[in-house]
């Protein structure tokens, strides 16, 4: 998933007025959002201001001085290189002494700057220090620098003092933490850094209004009545009193996990941490803009934890067709645990929506959700052709804070809910939905195939093959650079998923062969034609690429990683 920032935001301090004034320094440019009922926000701590601020301003802009030749960059840019890795060239060895994930799998990278070169740029100007003291930075190099190498030290309140402590510890240093001091800057505009400080520090009740509820709400539903109210409208319900009786309800606390399970190794986006190191961060985060979200595919492995004898998949989604492929269908089920304000900005999963629907399980805390039909694409959104790659704000906060107004409004406004605990809720086939925590919250969701969604299923895994994740295709199999066929995740057949999952249910669920062979006789033309026509109030965008897939009507697309670059796997 790609992100975008969005630019010319102005601070509720001044007023906007129609003269002109410099191009903002950034790639993307749009109207200002509506502050004028938001409370004002706190002010930067470095003194950063929003570029629309600069239409007041008295004093020239501190940018050129403080970045050189660095000023015709966009702010975007800039932040983004600070980061940026580059390739590291292999060195070539004996074949003789070269094991084959030396020989192939992912190429070396290094970071453009290490963490000391960035301290000394950060005494080049106030400006460079703005960019470089950021946290968001520090996060970065963290997990670049310590996550694939057994960890970094246990959060630190900052990333910047995790980085230092967990650099000291590793090379054996006695040193003091080194201190970044507090500055101030005048008369720099910039609405990258402002509106990353911006969305971590404005109160969310201020920008989602959890009060506004209009998705419906059971309880004492029969399975009858979810299948023919919900199920095959394919349409959105939260059930309030099934997880109230599960196990996990009563003792799943963050005391509780950390005792049983303190020791084991969970996934948190892209690094890999023991869930005691996860409840330290998540209790002591106040500056990421996007917290760390643990995302767990693997919570259920008896040999990890026995997390799954403390609930049971709800009686509404216990028909799940994937089911019929045993240990090696795809990946369907996560312990999903964040603090407040993580989340996942608007996405359709691959391995959920589009494939299957799924369901949410809220344990403790609270999430609202904000949900569009398979048709409407919610705005600041901005899905590729084939649907493989979204692009979208940087993060929730920001689509909140420019968007959610503009949602409100439209002809087809979003279904919104807060999903509480104790509550479960079903995401239906195909619907577009941004999900945030509105307090620190443990949740398990689960992905199902029902007799309901089997088409559009076979639709995605034979026309969008590359798309589904959590699965190795046989094409993936061959290519030796792709995965190590040692490893254990590599499914003994070497068949695509839809072959698979077609043969399994003609063996297993002899009723449902009508559909797999509907699908079998169905053309790539066909399929781009029926999309684009569903599609059809999505937008120009969306219209214009049915002719360009009817051309060219291979089934190929791109990985999906949810945003997190890792395995696969979302809210």
């Amino acid at each position: 998933m790609k992100r975008h920032r969005r630019s010319g935001c102005i601070a509720p301090v001044t007023k906007r007025r129609k003269s002109a004034a410099p191009k903002s320094p950034s790639r993307i440019s749009s109207t200002a959002p509506n502050v004028s009922s938001l409370r004002l926000g706190k002010p930067h701590p470095l003194g950063v201001l929003p570029w629309g601020n600069f239409l007041m301003a008295k004093q020239r802009d501190c940018r050129a001085s403080g970045l050189g030749s660095f000023s015709l960059l966009p702010d975007e840019f800039i932040a983004d290189l600070l980061v940026r890795e580059v390739p590291v060239p292999r060195v070539a060895l004996p074949p003789d002494q070269a094991t084959f994930n030396q020989q192939s799998r992912v190429q070396p990278t290094r970071g453009i700057f290490s963490a000391q070169n960035l301290c000394r740029l950060s005494q080049v100007s106030k400006v460079f220090y703005c960019f470089v003291v950021a946290d968001d930075v520090w996060r970065t190099l963290t997990i670049r620098d310590f996550g694939d190498s057994g960890g970094f030290a246990p959060f630190a309140g900052t990333w910047r003092r995790t980085y230092a402590i967990t650099h000291l510890s590793r090379n054996s240093l006695s040193e003091d933490v080194p201190h970044f001091p507090s500055i101030s800057v005048r008369n720099f505009y910039s609405d990258h850094l402002f509106a990353a400080w911006r969305c971590t520090s404005i109160p969310l009740e201020d920008v989602c209004d959890p009060s506004h509820e209009n998705i419906e709400r059971r309880s004492k539903l029969s399975l009858d009545e979810f299948i023919s109210q919900y199920a095959e409208q394919n349409k959105p319900v939260v059930i309030t009193d099934v997880v109230t009786e599960w196990p996990a309800f009563k003792k799943w606390t963050d005391q509780f996990l950390v005792s049983e399970y303190g020791g084991v190794q969970f996934r948190a986006e892209a690094v890999d941490l023991t869930l005691k190191d996860y409840f330290t961060y998540a209790h002591t985060v106040t500056l990421d803009e996007s917290p760390l979200y643990l995302f767990d595919k693997n919570f259920a492995n008896p040999e990890k934890t026995g997390m799954a004898d403390d609930y049971v998949v709800p009686s509404y989604f216990q028909e799940d067709l994937f089911s019929v492929l045993g240990e090696r269908r795809p990946d369907y089920r996560w312990v999903i645990i964040g603090p407040a304000r993580s989340g996942s900005t608007f996405h359709v999963d691959p391995n959920s929506t589009h494939i299957a629907s799924a369901w949410n399980a809220v344990i403790t805390g609270s999430k609202k959700w904000i949900m569009f039909p398979p048709e409407v694409i919610p705005p600041g959104v901005f899905p590729s052709g084939d649907g493989s790659e979204v692009t979208s704000p940087v993060s929730i906060g920001e689509w909140l804070l420019n968007y959610y107004r503009e949602a409100r409004s439209m002809d087809t406004p979003p279904l919104e809910c807060v999903c509480r605990a104790g509550e479960v809720i079903f995401v239906p086939n195909g619907w577009w939905h941004l999900v945030v925590n509105l307090e620190p919250s443990i949740a398990i969701t689960q992905n199902f195939v029902c007799k309901q969604n089997l088409r559009n299923t076979l639709k995605f895994l034979r026309f969008k093959r590359e798309q589904v994740s959590g699965w190795i295709s046989s094409s993936q199999l061959m290519d030796t650079d792709y995965i190590d066929p040692c490893d254990d995740a590599c499914p003994s057949s070497t068949c695509d998923l839809f072959e698979s999952f077609a043969q399994a249910l003609r063996e297993k669920r002899q009723d449902l062969v009508p559909i797999i062979e509907e699908i079998e006789q169905m053309s790539d033309r066909e399929v781009v034609l029926a999309d684009g026509e569903k599609s059809a109030t999505a937008g120009l965008w969306t219209k214009l690429n049915v002719d360009e897939q009817c051309s060219s009507a291979a089934p190929v697309g791109y990985s999906f990683s949810f945003g997190f670059g890792d395995d696969g796997n979302d809210e």
